[in-house]
């Protein structure tokens, strides 16, 4: 439930929450209107579904006259956005949701519903997970609920739900058609939405102490350090879906070291670490330009406090400053920023990088026939 709630519409800033297409939306235009996802052929195929909700990017807006408590108009824009508006009293808020971006979210969730499936298998009983308050240098509170027991080392993550909502109301720039300009928003929806989902579970895990929670904390770590590889991957060498999903796949694959040694999981996190960088670094010299090898630099940095802060955590307690907020607490501190930067640096390799000869002959097609 924790998971499947993450993955609502986008908010926009500039409006109320979306009102249910069965009660207030009936007017709207054919082409506008969305049933999990999908356009709908009509009105009645949505009527009576009180869980769908309007914040589709329709191709084509049209104007509407205002009414009282109702959809008060649609704005057109040069780039064929629809974008909603519904009136309250005070500032409007303003919600748009990408096609792409609906099934980057789509496929991030069904990876963690199939790694929350298979962790309550039991598959993973033998895997060595630390469980309980004695592992983290923070006391925890007795007077607070358990998902709050370690205040700050909890509200941290909500760090990560910002993040993801961030990236995903970024607009993505790629050279080239609107080809490559839907590819980089996938890349960067997928992170965002991987950014969107880890926040929850380490609070989860934080909260409840149990072994699932663990297990499912450790295993979701490595397909986020695995997703940069990919991105880069793309970078290099084009548009490639099944080398994104081998890469995710071998990465969810590698937790099964966790089950031949203690160490296995931080054997496998120190492959992917060091996979990431290599494959940052390789890009960098191919695309890169000055502004992506500072972010690069700092999100290797981060990386590198990240990792240290966190095994560090006991011995840090001994100095003040690290008492209150621990060395966990500064270490998700680190892994957020770590996070941001990899953003920075990959968005900014999209800007500077040139099309591959293919891209460049569809592009110019694609621009001749309109």
């Amino acid at each position: 439930m924790v998971i499947a709630g993450l993955f609502a519409p986008i908010l926009r800033q500039n409006g109320p929450p979306l009102v249910p297409t069965n009660q207030q939306n009936r007017c709207l235009p054919r082409s506008c209107y969305l049933h999990w996802g999908k356009v709908a052929a009509s009105a009645s195929e949505i009527t009576g579904t009180s869980s769908c909700w309007l914040s589709w990017e329709a191709e084509e807006c049209f104007a509407k006259k205002k009414k009282r408590n109702r959809l008060s108009e649609f704005s057109n824009n040069s780039r064929g956005s629809c974008f909603v508006e519904l009136p309250i009293l005070g500032p409007h808020l303003r919600f748009q949701m990408k096609p792409e971006s609906g099934q980057a979210l789509f496929h991030v969730a069904l990876a963690s519903c199939f790694c929350v499936a298979t962790v309550h298998t039991g598959i993973f009983e033998g895997v060595s997970v630390q469980v309980g308050y004695e592992h983290y240098a923070e006391a925890p509170v007795t007077s607070l609920p358990a998902f709050l027991a370690m205040p700050f080392n909890s509200l941290v993550n909500m760090a990560y739900v910002f993040l993801g909502v961030y990236w995903l109301r970024s607009q993505a720039r790629a050279p080239g058609g609107p080809a490559e300009k839907w590819r980089a928003r996938y890349l960067k929806d997928v992170f965002a939405g991987m950014a969107l989902v880890y926040g929850p579970v380490q609070w989860l895990r934080i909260g409840m102490q149990t072994r699932p929670s663990a297990v499912l904390d450790q295993w979701l770590t490595l397909p986020i350090f695995a997703w940069p590889v990919a991105w880069c991957l793309c970078l290099d060498g084009g548009w490639k879906p099944r080398l994104l999903l081998a890469v995710e796949g071998l990465s969810l694959c590698s937790y099964s070291l966790a089950l031949l040694h203690p160490r296995g999981f931080e054997l496998a996190l120190g492959l992917h670490i060091a996979a990431a960088v290599g494959q940052a670094l390789r890009t960098q010299v191919h695309h890169g330009n000055s502004s992506s090898g500072m972010y690069l630099a700092l999100g290797v940095l981060s990386c590198l406090g990240f990792v240290v802060l966190k095994l560090c955590d006991h011995e840090l307690a001994q100095w003040h400053l690290f008492q209150q907020l621990t060395g966990h607490f500064w270490s998700k501190v680190c892994d957020v920023l770590q996070f941001h930067f990899a953003f920075l640096f990959l968005t900014s390799l999209h800007t500077c990088r040139r099309c591959p000869p293919a891209e460049k002959m569809r592009s110019s097609v694609g621009r001749r026939g309109l």
